[in-house]
């Protein structure tokens, strides 16, 4: 049987999770699974010559513990001379999904920040959540693409650095009990999260309830096959998605913003590959927030069957059109023309395209973030792109269009981005961050302000 150490390295090894001299950020909670990936890490760093440090987030909602988990991870990075950044945030509603909120806020903030310096997000993840997941994902009705479950490499978006970061989980093929094994033998504490004890919670109850049964009446395996399923399930699932996108290209048609595709050429696909090739067409007409669930494929194949003149309604305003002998996927209306006035600092809601743009006051010593400015005024204005936009970047004047595609943002979503303005200068702009006049340096005077944009809930 491997070490904890040696299974690790063959889990970055097969998956190609790190390169030699990555920046690896560990997303450092202080729980069991993420103390031992940190201490596997120190242990490969010299061998891979990784340069390894620390995020922890403190969301605060669990009072005294919440600090005393911040205090433990802090004095673990000190022992072991782990750089560490530590980053204090609180939900800002407690509507929905809590734990979905926290997450969300959480890996913003490792994105973010490895955007800023150019790292690899690393999580604890284990071959426990994957099986966890895949039985709460089973229940609920997930298909092919669902059941693969825990990635062990994803990648998002960092919109400040304009970076892909990316996000792996070198723990994924090893579980938990082998965890607390591993630090039991270095006598490594760790610190408990209450929370993760209420049953009131699915993937809990999952945990605590549902596993151990399956486990003592079924198969003591049963993490282990678990996991081995989802591995399967998400090797279908890129094979059938590659598959979709090389015939995408060969069988898109475009009029203006329109996909068309002859009906014939749908019909003689598989209905799997049929039906990822319609998740891809909507991706590129709509981008990564809409997405297709399955009673909008039952009645995309449907349109297959049906008479010309044929129409359904998908999200985001976009609808399906059987036309003749072609499939039209037709919408894409650009957002309404918006302008807004906002004070320093502030949050203003832009529901024209669904954000909400915040502009903070910050001090000298959080300078050189990517998203700070120097604005010599109290009063900005908030608006969409216009044509014949240009800004200060790179040591001259460039046209905003042209930046936005050297920047690989896409297309439906270039009108979409905020932008802001200082007296008829740009100051900002999503996705690119301050423009050159306005970034902080020693003469410039002004107020020093962090700018920072959330998605509005749907």
């Amino acid at each position: 049987m491997l070490s904890l150490e040696q299974q690790v390295k063959r889990t970055i090894g097969v998956h190609h999770l790190l390169g030699s001299g990555d920046h690896v950020l560990l997303a450092l909670s202080g729980g069991s699974d993420s103390v031992a990936l940190l201490r596997v890490l120190l242990v490969l760093r010299q061998q891979f010559k990784w340069r390894v440090s620390a995020l922890h987030v403190n969301h605060r909602v669990r009072g005294l513990e919440s600090e005393r988990d911040e205090q433990f991870v802090r004095e673990l990075c000190e022992r072991f001379r782990v750089a560490l950044r530590v980053e204090h945030l609180e939900p800002e509603s407690q509507v929905g999904n809590l734990e979905a909120v926290l997450r969300k806020l959480r890996y913003g903030r490792l994105v973010r920040h490895a955007g800023s310096c150019g790292a690899v997000v690393a999580t604890g993840h284990t071959l426990n959540d994957q099986a966890e997941t895949l039985l709460l994902k089973l229940v609920r009705g997930a298909g092919p693409a669902g059941l693969a479950g825990i990635h062990p490499r994803i990648r998002k978006l960092d919109i400040a650095s304009g970076r892909q970061i990316s996000i792996v989980r070198p723990l994924l093929q090893c579980t938990r009990q082998a965890v607390l094994s591993y630090l039991e033998q270095l006598e490594q504490s760790f610190r408990e999260d209450s929370s993760n004890l209420d049953l009131g919670n699915d993937r809990n109850w999952v945990r605590h309830r549902l596993i151990p049964r399956l486990a003592d009446r079924l198969n003591p395996r049963v993490v282990e096959n678990l996991g081995r399923s989802a591995e399967i399930s998400r090797n279908l699932a890129e094979f059938t998605e590659k598959t979709a996108r090389e015939l995408f290209g060969g069988l898109r048609l475009e009029e203006k913003d329109d996909l068309l595709f002859e009906i014939d050429h749908l019909n003689c696909l598989p209905l799997a590959l049929r039906n990822e090739l319609f998740r891809i067409a909507f991706l590129e007409c709509r981008g990564p927030r809409n997405r297709l669930d399955s009673r909008h494929l039952e009645a995309l194949n449907g349109l297959l069957t049906q008479g010309s003149g044929r129409e359904i309604t998908l999200p985001g305003g976009w609808s399906a059109i059987r036309e003749f002998g072609r499939l039209r996927f037709h919408g894409n209306p650009d957002p309404p023309f918006f302008e807004k006035e906002m004070r320093i600092p502030g949050r203003i809601n832009v529901k024209e395209v669904g954000k909400q743009l915040e502009i903070r006051r910050v001090t000298a010593v959080e300078a050189a973030e990517p998203e700070q400015a120097v604005i010599a005024g109290q009063s900005l204005t908030v608006r969409n792109r216009r044509p014949g936009d240009r800004l200060e970047y790179s040591g001259r004047m460039r046209r905003l269009k042209t930046l936005l595609q050297e920047k690989r943002i896409p297309r439906t979503a270039r009108n979409s981005l905020l932008v802001v303005e200082s007296d008829g200068r740009i100051v900002w702009v999503e996705g690119l961050g301050p423009t050159e006049g306005f970034r902080p340096n020693r003469e410039r005077q002004g107020v020093l302000v962090e700018f920072e944009v959330k998605h509005l809930p749907d």
